[in-house]
């Protein structure tokens, strides 16, 4: 369960999400995320793949998270 930081709202997740969720702490991009959900629910790179995009997006919407950009180093 997560409480929106304004108290006003709380969101149960399902483990898939919450794990996503978790990942999501700035440093891990969409393919780090997905390698670990890989990992750890032993799903197709594809599958976790478009779990993380669709539950990152849910979580954008809602204001759990900021989502930015990811930037190569040159």
């Amino acid at each position: 369960m997560v409480i929106k930081d304004d108290g006003l709202a709380t969101h149960v997740m399902n483990k898939t999400a919450a794990f996503i969720w978790e990942m999501c702490d700035g440093k891990s991009g969409i393919d780090e995320i997905t390698e670990s959900l890989c990992e750890r629910f032993d799903v197709s790179f594809q599958e976790a793949r478009t779990d993380v995009r669709e539950i990152i997006e849910k979580l954008t919407q809602l204001g759990l998270i900021d989502q930015v950009e990811e930037t190569t180093g040159s």
